[in-house]
């Protein structure tokens, strides 16, 4: 039987969809793992492969991502960050205070003698890669004010942090932007200590 031309497409179309065709890495490349996780429950299509192989992967590269993350950081940074992960909730802590126990901290674990600074904590924060899962909004000046968040000064900065820590029961003076003294809290170096940065790392990834 001789077919028509529209069934030889026809069926050449169908020997496609069959075999299908492996996805290569740089289309794999292409889409983020959220882009998969997303799209694993509605498609039926030439996807789905691509969603299959795309996971086992994922966690992996996530990982990856955290232990890079904490081995790039200086020594005096990576301690900043654990102190500051180390506050509880609905408490606050000064820079100065942060400082110090991090110059303890580092200290301990590496036996370098180094003074704490509060302008050097605040740097380390201000450039925090793990906010909020380390708390940087928790801590405040000497005196109790707010001074910042994210870097900048400005209020809607003094805002957003007010926020944060009104949500988390710290009391503030809302006219000076200043936290009552009954809510600081000064963080136990024997606390930071107990503080993993690749966990909390892989948690942030993980959000």
């Amino acid at each position: 039987m001789v077919r028509s031309e529209r069934q030889i497409r026809s069926s050449r179309a169908l020997g496609r969809r069959v075999s299908g065709k492996t996805p290569t890495n740089s289309s794999i490349g292409k889409f983020s793992s959220s882009k998969f996780f997303n799209e694993a429950e509605e498609t039926n299509t030439h996807d789905e492969y691509v969603v299959s192989n795309a996971l086992p992967a994922a966690p992996n590269a996530k990982a990856s991502g955290a232990r890079d993350l904490i081995m790039s950081l200086p020594t005096f940074r990576a301690a900043v960050l654990r102190v500051c992960a180390a506050i509880p909730s609905g408490r606050v802590s000064t820079y100065m205070s942060v400082a110090d126990t991090s110059a303890k901290l580092v200290a301990i674990e590496t036996g370098l003698s180094k003074r704490g600074c509060a302008r050097a904590a605040g740097q380390a924060l201000r450039n925090n890669p793990l906010a909020p899962t380390v708390p940087c909004h928790r801590v405040v000046a000497k005196d109790g004010k707010l001074t910042g968040f994210g870097g900048k000064r400005d209020g809607c900065a003094l805002n957003k942090k007010s926020e944060l820590l009104l949500s988390e029961g710290v009391q503030i003076d809302q006219t000076a932007h200043r936290v009552l003294r009954q809510f600081l809290h000064t963080v136990d170096v024997k606390d930071a200590q107990k503080v993993d940065l690749n966990k909390l790392a892989s948690l942030h990834i993980c959000k």
